[in-house]
């Protein structure tokens, strides 16, 4: 009876992160590349300094999701491991996934940071972070995740565990502490920390002054307001279950508690994914701007598109 379900709870774990993860994937991609091209080209969005720090934000989710999940979904769908085939491949990964994480996270912390700023009412703050201003503090952010990441290029390598599986893992000790708990600090505490205060200060502050704020200002705080509170919800989980396989991982454990950890890392990893794929669908739901916006880019094209079509049957007709 254990052994079946054994068996059975594997086969949730690897079916959660298949069909799910996929689904998650592939909305993911679409949504960062379609938010990119909002706050790249449309003329509303791209105005606002906030916009340079949602991008930041976006690229590095986009990057994420490549660099760090893709390898992931591979391994459960073919069942060969690509990390382990390729030790550099096994470097990279643990390398660019942390670092666009951050990157992705923080981004979205100097965007309500920025936020916070346009919403107090004295003007000089508003002022405070130009467009050089924005371009050095993306540099900021992007040097200290590479430099608190960098030691995994070279701890992480390929080792035989006791089950003589060949793993990509950290076999220094020390390493793999400090890669734990640099972790857990820069991709989960400083994110829930910062978003936790500045989102509860925006909405204080907007609450008062909401009433002489144009429409794209409001849209861009329903927007932030709803993806800090999907990354709260997101980071939250991811912390906890960090922490409890912190606490955990020098207890022994049977096959049956490892299968169960398995499925729950499975969901707990739907979760830190969703960090990285839901913004524009929550964009999508938040806002009616931000729809009408959508809506109009996509109709226009069309619109354009189809004189074109006439043109050509009108030209070949003659």
């Amino acid at each position: 009876m254990s052994s079946d379900e054994i068996l059975r709870l594997n086969f949730i774990a690897q079916t959660i992160v298949i069909y799910a993860g996929s689904s998650m994937f592939i909305c993911g991609i679409l949504g960062n590349i379609v938010n990119i091209f909002l706050f790249t080209f449309h003329r509303q969005f791209k105005s606002l300094s906030v916009s340079r720090f949602l991008l930041f934000s976006f690229f590095g989710s986009q990057l994420n999701l490549l660099s760090a999940f893709l390898p992931q979904l591979i391994s459960r769908i073919t069942g060969n491991d690509p990390l382990v085939k390729f030790e550099m491949l096994c470097k990279l990964r643990w390398f660019f996934g942390p670092v666009t994480g951050t990157v992705a996270l923080h981004g979205i912390c100097l965007a309500s940071v920025n936020h916070y700023l346009l919403s107090l009412q004295n003007i000089r703050y508003h002022r405070w972070i130009t467009q050089r201003r924005s371009y050095f503090i993306c540099l900021f952010v992007l040097f200290y995740s590479v430099l608190f990441i960098s030691p995994n290029l070279i701890y992480f390598t390929h080792w035989i565990n006791t089950s003589n599986v060949t793993t990509c893992d950290i076999i220094n000790p020390i390493a793999a502490s400090y890669n734990v708990y640099i972790g857990l600090i820069i991709y989960s505490l400083i994110p829930i920390l910062v978003l936790s205060i500045l989102s509860s200060l925006i909405w204080f502050n907007i609450r008062k002054i909401i009433i002489r704020r144009n429409g794209i200002e409001q849209t861009i705080t329903r927007l932030l307001v709803g993806q800090v509170v999907m990354v709260l919800f997101t980071t939250i989980a991811f912390a906890i279950s960090r922490i409890y396989f912190l606490y955990t991982k020098n207890f022994w454990k049977d096959s049956l508690r490892l299968a169960q950890e398995n499925v729950a890392s499975s969901v707990m990893l739907l979760f830190s994914i969703s960090t990285h794929c839901m913004s524009f669908y929550v964009y999508f739901l938040v806002s009616k701007m931000f729809r009408q916006n959508l809506y109009h880019i996509f109709y226009k094209q069309k619109r354009q598109i189809q004189p074109m079509v006439a043109l050509q049957h009108t030209v070949h007709r003659i």
